[in-house]
């Protein structure tokens, strides 16, 4: 790597440390519980919580691996992809379903579709990974 440096960069993700997951596990079930305990609602609907939740979520998602090598890395690449694909088919399916059914101020917003992606993307990957380690 010392003839191509470009090459070096693309084959490491920059992430953020592996403890960092713990903390994003406190942000998540902080703003799933802490806003419906301090009654922080805003017409009935958590989004301080949503937006915490959120952050938490990424925290999760985009810090490393105690194992971080080359074939996780594809398979986050691989479950960004999947989770991007299925979060934009889920947002397309609600809007159908509420234009077709004349509900109107009901369809998904940023807010819950990273939820959703962030999500699908944190069950896909290490779905994909024990099924790794599992044939290993």
């Amino acid at each position: 790597t010392k003839d191509n440096p470009e090459k070096a960069v693309f084959k490491k993700l920059i992430l953020f440390p592996s403890w960092f997951k713990y903390l994003g596990i406190v942000f998540f079930l902080v703003g799933a519980i802490l806003p419906f305990e301090l009654g922080l609602l805003y017409e009935g609907k958590n989004f301080l919580g949503l937006q915490i939740a959120n952050m938490g979520l990424f925290l999760i998602c985009f810090s490393r691996d105690k194992n971080e090598d080359e074939m996780i890395n594809l398979v986050r690449l691989k479950s960004f992809y999947r989770s991007v694909i299925l979060g934009f088919l889920f947002s397309a399916v609600v809007y159908a379903i509420n234009v077709f059914s004349s509900n109107e101020g009901n369809y998904t917003s940023a807010t819950e579709l990273v939820m959703f992606i962030l999500l699908v993307y944190l069950f896909n990957f290490y779905i994909t990974k024990s099924r790794i380690r599992s044939e290993k």
